[in-house]
């Protein structure tokens, strides 16, 4: 499901944010995380042309129980429904899963496929 390059470029980003490797640190962490990492990344994947940009993903509505969501979520329970993520070459990558699911990978990845079956809607940012 991964690409070798992308899945090392998140891995390193990922580092950089190592408190997002709890779930106290990704707590509404999604949006400014997430743009950052597209922000980051472009400029070196623009140099090698023949890999897409990655894209941010809002999701809203989520479908799935998570069983040991963070108490944040169960007391701001509209926050639970938006959720920002990215897409690269397919694969989704969540930098603050953890929040919903504490023993989630760090980052979590997923495809596009299992995205829209846990989310009522998904919208990919347009290609800039």
């Amino acid at each position: 499901m991964k690409r070798d390059f992308e899945f090392k470029l998140a891995e390193w980003y990922a580092r950089q944010y190592f408190y997002l490797g709890t779930p106290n640190g990704c707590v509404n962490q999604c949006r400014r995380v997430s743009q950052g990492f597209v922000d980051t990344i472009r400029p070196l994947v623009r140099r090698r042309r023949s890999i897409p940009l990655p894209q941010t993903v809002e999701v809203t509505g989520c479908r799935r129980k998570f069983p040991r969501r963070h108490l944040w979520h169960r007391r701001n329970p509209k926050h639970s429904r938006y959720h920002i993520m990215i897409i690269w070459q397919g694969v989704v990558i969540d930098f603050t899963r953890r929040q919903y699911d504490p023993r989630a990978r760090f980052p979590h990845y997923e495809t596009l496929e299992k995205t829209r079956r846990d989310w009522r809607t998904v919208k990919i940012e347009r290609r800039k």
